[in-house]
């Protein structure tokens, strides 16, 4: 049975929507170590939410000179760096240095396919969040219900009636059936909207 009472969810943009024209790009295209560091430590930097100010304050506390203007030259392939410098700059990432020296098609591509697997566990999260708030409320109904039992006011007996009726229609088994009705009915709907552009 088709669970009305739950509304549809927004569509949540994706990375994996981000990254897919990337996933596109083709092998090493030559490019020399400078331009490989200078790519990935942008991304990296960004991936872990630190502006160039904060990776150059992490980069000063470890001995180095660094200003923010130092990493926007290393991230625009103006500026070398040191071996050294790239070790620390790895461990402040939390990264292996041979990350920073990947081709930017193959870290496009790795971070295509991690995007998928993080997806994954970001929505099991939002299910685990959502199984438990929905088991708390079915637990808090059952304990109204119990406790307006002995009424004989009608209009309590009706809401008792109709809150009855909705947790016997919302429940973890149902709205796990919903879930998969929703995920089989937008399988169909790409399916026919691929072919009508195919046609």
């Amino acid at each position: 049975m088709a669970l009305c009472g739950f509304p549809p969810q927004p569509a949540v943009a994706s990375d994996i929507q981000r990254l897919l024209p990337l996933r596109r790009m083709g092998a090493d295209r030559g490019e020399s170590a400078d331009e490989k560091l200078a790519v990935n430590l942008r991304a990296l930097r960004d991936g872990a939410g630190l502006s160039q100010g904060a990776l150059a304050a992490a980069m000063t506390e470890r001995g180095w000179p660094w200003h923010q203007s130092t990493v926007y030259r290393v991230e625009s392939g103006r500026q070398g760096v040191k071996f050294a410098e790239a070790v620390d700059l790895a461990g402040i990432l939390g990264t292996s240095l041979d990350r920073l020296t990947w081709s930017s098609a193959e870290a496009a591509q790795a971070e295509f396919v991690r995007a998928a697997g993080a997806e994954v566990r970001l929505s099991a999260e939002t299910v685990s969040a959502a199984v438990r708030d929905l088991l708390s409320a079915v637990s808090r109904a059952e304990r109204v219900l119990a406790e307006a039992a002995g009424s004989d006011l009608p209009r309590v007996a009706a809401a008792r009636d109709d809150t009855a009726a909705r947790v016997a229609d919302f429940g973890l088994e149902e709205a796990v059936a919903e879930g998969i009705r929703r995920h089989q009915a937008r399988g169909h709907e790409e399916d026919g909207d691929g072919g009508q552009q195919e046609g």
